[in-house]
């Protein structure tokens, strides 16, 4: 096919040029695609080095979140939550042990902690301005939903009992902050308590519905606000 050889004819140079070329060409590449390997492993090596244990917990968590609220925690999985956080499924494991529910549980800390922070309770600011800005904040996870809102809701619908135990947690200070508010105390009679809670439970439905139907921000807040305060008079007339 390539003609004769003997006396290193053209057809013969032109054979052995072509494959130094591509043997100096797949050198080229084997020699790039090590590299490239090279810093790969060197970046990944800074980026556990970088991070403190508390750090790298805090980063998983909040990447556990992100992929439980998106996934829902019958579809999440821990290879998910280690793309996102861009490390490896072993070190997933070696922050939680017990894999996908501690992994749920640490997303629901972050969750509780981020739906309960910066609610209103000094007294200094009148009563109306710290019942609407405490609504207009769950009004504003509700809306989107947040991943910490889409996280809460799941929680609340959930059997086992460590996540039960870490939802009432975050649930029973947000009664609390309600009941210092609107009754002056943190720790209000049992039945006003028990008011607080199940209206609690009936604003984050009513949130709920309120997104699906795209009702109007504004009257929703004045429905819940009159609601809680009905209910709270109601529980102190008993």
């Amino acid at each position: 096919m390539y003609g004769r050889v003997e006396g290193g004819g053209p057809v013969f140079s032109i054979g052995v040029a072509f494959w130094g070329a591509a043997e100096a060409a797949a050198g080229a590449r084997s020699r790039a695609a090590r590299t490239v390997a090279m810093h790969v492993r060197e970046g990944m090596a800074r980026l556990y080095r970088r991070l403190p244990p508390a750090e790298r917990r805090e980063q998983l968590a909040r990447a556990a979140l992100e992929v439980a609220a998106a996934d829902g925690y019958a579809a999440f999985s821990l290879d998910d939550v280690a793309e996102r956080a861009g490390v490896t499924r072993n070190l997933v494991y070696h922050y939680f042990p017990r894999g996908r529910l501690d992994l749920f549980l640490a997303a629901l800390d972050a969750a509780g902690q981020e739906l309960t922070a910066g609610w209103v309770t000094d007294p200094v600011v009148p009563l109306d301005q710290r019942v609407a800005a405490n609504f207009r904040q769950m009004m504003e996870h509700a809306a989107g939903p947040s991943a910490a809102w889409s996280i809460h809701r799941q929680a609340r619908t959930m059997p086992d009992p460590e996540v039960r135990a870490l939802t009432r947690r975050y649930v029973d200070q947000v009664v609390s902050n309600i009941a210092l508010n609107n009754t002056g105390t943190a720790d209000p009679p049992a039945l006003v308590q028990l008011a607080i809670e199940g209206f609690v439970s009936y604003a984050e439905l009513a949130l709920d519905e309120a997104r699906e139907r795209s009702l109007d921000r504004d009257r929703v807040m004045g429905l819940l606000a009159r609601t809680l305060i009905a209910t709270i008079e109601a529980a102190q007339d008993l």
